[in-house]
């Protein structure tokens, strides 16, 4: 990495020292060379002052000079700089050398005291006012402090006495506090620059239009805001353009634009305001803008500062999804409509597969009325034909065939009711479901040597539709009693209990394997395909529960078995 010379500053640096270049000499080479003159006049030669005279008439000259080489080399920005600056540092050096050379010429000649501390007050008072012309460039600032000072103390120390020697010491203070405090102003200074370039390569370079706004005009702009626009002008020619030229006659809402613009720059006034807004380019052609105002002080001057973010496509894409969502709404219409014709399709089909189920219940238990009636007609016609048949065995028998008839009357509304639609919401309590349902069921498990326990404890009032319940309840009775004959489970068992707006049907099968407890409410999954199973069964009965009822349906393993709980809302009971 190559060296920073100490006499490498930057450009802005070097032309902040060049703007108090006349002010420098005025100071330095000719009113502190006047004073210094009369002070020594009369005691000192006066081929000493006149050569002192024209020393700093020279630099002077000289001084202005190099000065503007220095400002030609900046600009052009040759390999001059750093010469011109260095011989910039001589004829400072020089000239503040002088000073201390001619306070020694006094002491040599003997000039009062009191000329010599006028000497010193001088030089100090033209090294402290060093700070606001040199200070920008350091080691100029330096080289007059050191040059014109470090003789000056020489020549103190040369004279003695104490009070030469204490104020050689304060002026020794001085140089040290002088110089840290022209390095902290020169920090200063390039801190100053550092950010002021910072800033300038975000405001050249922001991809935003950031203006400066007053009198509801254009002040100050960057390019982007221009290209924003779709000018190719310079700044100020685009600064001229009235505002209302950039804008539409009205905005969306149908406001006027240049009314609402200045409602909108009023606002700044209670902080700062963000907006969207609509303009218009150079062809005509309209973009969107979101548009941040906040007030700002530049020279005691209150200006509003503005940020210009050009959001045409963001606004397309808004506008985009906007429609996509309206279509959407649409398409999820039609889909749901889809698929409740399909979960109706479904439950037919699920209610066809249970009919089936519950044909096979029936015909079982009509079986053993059947039989009892046929038993008991033989016997009626055998007493008949033996002439053993009286009255009173007449009304027996009939009276039992008249209770069997009813049993087989009460099957068959039994099963009319169940798959009865009913779309009114009805009271209706857990022991009532389970009832109907093992009205129609029971006999099926006993048969299948299955014992069957309840433990009913809920009281609870159910606000349901009760048909839909019993398929449900009747479908987890009847995988529960396939599972367990599949399985040939040696003590066959299932349990059902209530509690609160909890339904559980269990059984002690073991369980259901792992990696498909989570699938066993998917529609057409099934374990039963070797049965004919649909796979409808459990993914209707979680359609009725969840999206029919308001309830939940969920399936776990305990110790035992599989448990299926059913969880229904209670009745609401008015205030």
């Amino acid at each position: 990495m190559k060296k920073k010379s100490f006499m490498q500053y930057n450009s802005k640096l070097i032309l902040e020292l060049l703007k108090s270049n006349v002010t420098g000499i005025v100071a330095g080479n000719i009113l502190a060379m006047l004073i210094t003159i009369g002070v020594l006049y009369t005691y000192v030669p006066n081929s000493y002052l006149s050569l002192f005279f024209l020393l700093h008439i020279s630099l002077a000259l000289f001084r202005l000079y190099i000065a503007k080489q220095l400002f030609i080399s900046i600009n052009e920005n040759n390999t001059a700089t750093k010469k011109n600056l260095f011989l910039y540092t001589i004829i400072i050096a020089i000239a503040a050398f002088s000073y201390g050379a001619m306070a020694f010429l006094g002491i040599l000649y003997r000039v009062p005291d009191i000329n010599i501390f006028i000497i010193g007050i001088t030089l100090t008072t033209i090294t402290a006012g060093a700070l606001a012309t040199l200070a920008s460039v350091y080691i100029v600032f330096l080289a007059f402090v050191l040059f014109s000072l470090f003789p000056f103390i020489f020549a103190l120390l040369f004279h003695g006495g104490v009070a030469f020697y204490i104020f050689a010491f304060i002026l020794f203070v001085y140089i040290i506090v002088n110089s840290i405090s022209g390095y902290r102003m020169y920090l200063n200074h390039q801190s100053s620059l550092i950010l002021k370039r910072k800033f300038k390569t975000i405001y050249d370079n922001s991809s935003d239009g950031i203006v400066l706004i007053k009198n509801n005009k254009f002040t100050e702009c960057n390019q982007a805001t221009i290209k924003m626009f779709g000018y190719t002008t310079n700044m100020q020619e685009f600064l001229n353009i009235k505002l209302s030229k950039l804008m539409p006659p009205v905005q969306e809402d149908g406001k006027n634009s240049m009314k609402k613009m200045l409602q909108m720059l009023k606002k700044t006034n209670h902080g700062t305001h963000t907006f969207e807004w609509i303009h218009m380019k150079k062809n005509g052609e309209l973009f969107y803008a979101d548009i941040t105002l906040s007030l700002i002080s530049i020279n005691q001057e209150t200006l509003v500062h503005g940020i210009w973010r050009d959001i045409t496509h963001r606004k397309k894409i808004e506008n985009e999804i906007i429609s996509l969502n309206k279509n959407l709404k649409a398409k999820i219409k039609e889909e749901v409509e889809k698929n409740r014709e399909k979960d109706k399709a479904m439950l037919q089909q699920s209610r066809l597969a249970q009919m089936g189920e519950m044909m096979s219940m029936i015909a079982h238990q009509w079986r053993q009325p059947l039989t009892a009636i046929s038993a008991t007609s033989g016997n009626l016609t055998l007493k008949a034909k033996l002439d053993m048949l009286d009255n009173e065995t007449v009304v027996e028998l009939g009276e039992k065939i008249s209770e069997y008839s009813q049993h087989l009357s009460s099957t068959i509304d039994d099963f009319r009711d169940f798959f009865k639609p009913n779309k009114d919401l009805l009271d209706i309590t857990y022991k009532e479901l389970v009832k109907s349902v093992l009205s129609i069921i029971e006999d099926s498990l006993e048969t299948k040597n299955i014992e069957l326990k309840q433990d009913l404890k809920s009281e609870a009032v159910l606000s349901s539709y009760p048909n839909e319940l019993k398929q449900v309840i009747l479908n987890l009775l009847k995988n529960a009693e396939d599972i367990l004959l599949e399985k040939e489970i040696e003590h066959p068992t299932i349990t059902i209990e209530t509690e609160d707006n909890i339904l559980r049907v269990r059984d002690n099968a073991g369980g259901v394997p792992k990696d498909i407890i989570e699938k066993v409410f998917d529609p057409y999954f099934s374990t039963k395909t070797q049965k004919d199973g649909t796979g409808l069964g459990l993914y209707m009965s979680k359609t009725i529960i969840e999206e029919h009822c308001g309830g939940e349906l969920r399936v776990y393993n305990d110790e035992d078995g599989a448990v299926f709980e059913i969880k229904l809302p209670l009745k609401r009971i008015s205030p």
